[in-house]
């Protein structure tokens, strides 16, 4: 047993293994398709199919909106939109090669957790850390869902400016080296600033004497992402709340601590129930969502303090190293606990980062076990096996739920019920398998459970879209006009509860297939006041005009319309309208 435990943790076959056993557990995550998100960030966003547009990936957010050819959202995530427009332009729109890129990405980061615990303990307690932190399935979110790459890559950057200041020899390279690091992994996505605390604390902990040049160099890259962010989307942060969570006050947001910790290491000890998209919210103090919670909290708390005292009695040195992960782990969970309202409640990718700082802490208990009985020793080796197993059998069936939306939302919905999110998503993606009437029945619930303070939201507005495109659709297939005529009705309703450019511009569609012109020009004008530069409705206004006989105001609408997207049908319709036109000059 001592002599193939040895063999497996050298460095190359431990790698070797890593590798292997990543490939294996995530294998079935390759031939999943696009889900959510997946479409506004990488299928329908034309920004990232080409390396041109890399320079404009640095000027917005990370959604593409047609309606104004030009990427919105609350975040500023540049480097994780450009690995996007590296993929897409290498292999297209074939997941597999997403999901390939997340799964090394993984197994990438896994590799430098081996290197990182190493440094700490031993080589077999290294390892073992490194493989629960592969095989875990609280990862498989952030791992399967292509949206979420940036929760791979900025612990990726992070992990390897930590691994140099570690490592390398002090020089003015060295910081340059870690300062270029901790500025991609910020691009990657905010939450990389994490890195910069942990990093100055190894510093102060181990060798404080260039603490001062770190963290002036750090000052300068944190300056340098708030200007790009600030110059690419201004001072909001989260303008379209989508989630309730986010109407909350504080003092109601502090409220979900306790079950928030407590449902962290809940999934982590014991990964039973995992779902995506939780924007639960607690209505009130009650024995079980809060003074439970608390007094569990309450009790790791004093074990944490009970553990640290003995190891400053016992081992100064461990007792920094406790010090240091007890940090790391404050430091994530503290970004995601609701101190600041975040788009969702509670999310498994979101543990990712604190993942490792519990790790480390649970390296500590490893090492200071004492265990001199051979047998005991196989024993322990043979649990944590099982272990690995056990983890690694529950990701691989993780990842079967992620293979489509539907799939993935059939399974959530029934741990989540009044997920009004899930709910719409499924009822949207019947819709598109051209199930109609049990996509109505979704997009209802959907809207039903949506709550008052969002009634105003974007997102609530989409679930209306999907209704009203689902009648229009119903409604075409069956030449149903009542149908349409839902379908007609219940755009006006969406458009008077708040106006947006997306509803009004697929209104004036269904308006022109039904040949009520006047009010589909209407409705189409409105759309292009609003939405400038949106090529589609300047399309479709121009084949209501042409069918209006307005002959100049066509061409004009057709003109802008190829101008903004150079449309290729835009221009057949110009053409057309043109020849026409000359033709009846030449008759006369």
């Amino acid at each position: 047993m001592k002599h193939y435990l040895h063999l497996l943790t050298q460095t190359t076959y431990a790698i070797t293994l890593i590798v292997v056993l990543g490939l294996l557990v995530y294998g079935n995550a390759l031939f999943n398709n696009f889900i959510g998100d997946d479409f506004g960030q990488v299928v329908n966003n034309p920004l990232v199919h080409s390396l041109s547009n890399i320079p404009s990936l640095f000027a917005g957010s990370t959604f593409y909106d047609d309606t104004g050819a030009f990427l919105h959202g609350n975040y500023y995530r540049p480097l994780m939109s450009t690995m996007y427009a590296v993929i897409y332009t290498l292999f297209g729109p074939t997941p597999f090669f997403f999901h390939l890129f997340q799964v090394a990405l993984h197994i990438t980061n896994s590799i430098l957790l081996l290197f990182l615990f190493r440094k700490f303990f031993n080589k077999p307690i290294g390892l073992g850390l490194s493989l629960l932190f592969l095989v875990h399935p609280v990862n498989s979110e952030a791992v399967n869902s292509i949206s979420a790459l940036q929760d791979l890559l900025f612990p990726f950057f992070g992990l390897l400016a930590l691994q140099v200041t570690i490592v390398a020899k002090d020089s003015w390279k060295k910081v340059g080296g870690v300062s270029v690091l901790l500025l991609c992994s910020l691009l990657s996505k905010e939450t990389g600033i994490l890195f910069i605390p942990v990093i100055l604390l190894s510093i102060f902990l181990y060798d404080r004497r260039k603490i001062f040049l770190y963290s002036l160099s750090f000052l300068v890259i944190a300056l340098l992402c708030v200007i790009l962010r600030m110059s690419a989307l201004g001072l909001t942060i989260n303008t379209d709340q989508i989630a309730p969570i986010m109407y909350l006050s504080l003092e109601q947001r502090l409220m979900h601590i306790p079950l928030l910790l407590v449902s962290y290491f809940n999934v982590f000890f014991f990964p039973k129930d995992l779902a995506y998209l939780q924007i639960w919210v607690l209505q009130d103090f009650t024995l079980y969502n809060f003074y439970l919670p608390l007094l569990m909290i309450g009790c790791f708390v004093l074990l944490l303090i009970a553990g640290g005292y003995r190891l400053s009695k016992k081992a100064r040195r461990d007792f920094h190293l406790y010090v240091f992960f007890i940090s790391w782990i404050v430091l994530g969970l503290a970004l995601h606990l609701q101190l600041i309202p975040l788009d969702m409640t509670f999310s498994e990718r979101w543990f990712y980062f604190p993942e490792i700082g519990l790790l480390g802490l649970l390296g500590i208990v490893a090492k200071h076990i004492q265990v001199t009985s051979e047998g005991l020793q196989k024993l322990l080796v043979i649990i944590f096996i099982g272990i690995v197993i056990v983890f690694s059998l529950r990701t691989m069936w993780r990842n079967t739920n992620w293979y489509d939306l539907q799939t993935l939302a059939t399974h959530d919905l029934r741990i989540r019920p009044d997920n009004y999110i899930f709910h719409g998503k499924l009822g949207n993606q019947l819709e598109k398998n051209g199930r109609y009437d049990e996509a109505e029945v979704h997009l209802k619930k959907s809207l039903a459970l949506y709550p008052p303070s969002l009634h105003h939201s974007n997102s609530y507005l989409y679930r209306w879209n999907d209704l009203c495109v689902n009648y229009a659709l119903r409604g075409q297939k069956n030449k149903n006009d009542e149908d349409l005529e839902k379908s007609v009705q219940c755009f006006k309703n969406a458009l008077e509860k708040k106006f947006y450019p997306g509803l009004s511009l697929k209104l004036g569609k269904v308006l022109l297939n039904q040949n009520k012109l006047d009010e589909a020009e209407y409705y189409l004008e409105l759309t292009t006041k609003h939405a400038s530069r949106s090529a589609d409705a300047f399309y479709v206004l121009a084949e209501v005009k042409y069918k209006l006989k307005k002959t100049e105001e066509a061409l004009e609408a057709a003109k802008k319309s190829y101008t903004i997207k150079k449309n290729v049908q835009a221009a057949r319709l110009y053409k057309q309208i043109m020849e026409e036109k000359d033709g009846k000059q030449i008759s006369h």
